[in-house]
């Protein structure tokens, strides 16, 4: 190697230091935000829900099971416009105001005063709310005092015959090969079982939300 090649040579120390500063210009410029959300993962969220309807009671959405439902971005943009060029069937509605507690308390946070200690789940101490937290309102419009989750976007839900035409337009474009197979179409066990659950009631829906 010649000698001006080799006072060229770089240590290791000085390759690492270089990396470094090419990352920061990578994570530091106008495209930042729209990278982060290719290179970080997107998961759903999701509560099945069914219509509560008799003469005793007041008509209610009770909350039926929190099923898991693994990624898939095909799904996603179906049902949301998340993750996917895929358009939406059905343009996300946002959380619905007359969701049942259970779903409501796994979406938002109950703001507590800084010296409670409540040892709870899905509280926040209410100095360290953001001044641009989105608080979750009832029906009426009225602040419930809780604040929605800091990581959740993209709330919608589904009527049980809208997750069905979902699932149809999910196995019009998915491959043979990407998972499992139920006779000739291709849907995901835990898919299987929310279908068929939902179609177990008169009245149901799936409300579900994205993070990251």
């Amino acid at each position: 190697m010649p000698a001006w090649r080799r006072s060229q040579k770089r240590s290791p120390l000085l390759i690492r230091l270089i990396r470094a500063h090419n990352e920061s210009l990578y994570w530091s410029d106008k495209y930042t935000a729209g990278r982060i959300q290719k290179l970080m993962g997107c998961d759903i969220h999701a509560h099945i829900e069914y219509f509560v309807e008799h003469p005793q009671i007041t008509p209610r959405w009770d909350h039926f099971a929190a099923p898991w439902v693994q990624r898939n971005y095909n799904l996603f943009g179906i049902i949301a416009g998340v993750r996917s060029a895929l358009g939406p069937l059905y343009t996300p509605r946002g959380f619905p105001n007359d969701a049942s507690m259970e779903t409501r308390e796994a979406y938002s946070d109950r703001i507590v005063d800084w010296r409670c200690d409540c040892g709870e789940s899905h509280t926040i101490n209410k100095a360290n709310v953001s001044p641009r937290a989105e608080h979750l309102l009832d029906e009426s419009g009225v602040d419930t005092g809780r604040v929605v989750g800091a990581d959740w976007h993209t709330p919608s839900w589904l009527s049980k015959d809208e997750f069905t035409i979902s699932l149809s337009r999910l196995m019009e474009i998915e491959s043979p090969d990407t998972i499992y197979r139920e006779g000739e179409t291709i849907l995901s066990p835990e898919l299987i079982a929310i279908r068929a659950t939902l179609a177990a009631f008169k009245k149901s829906r799936l409300v579900f939300w994205f993070d990251n």
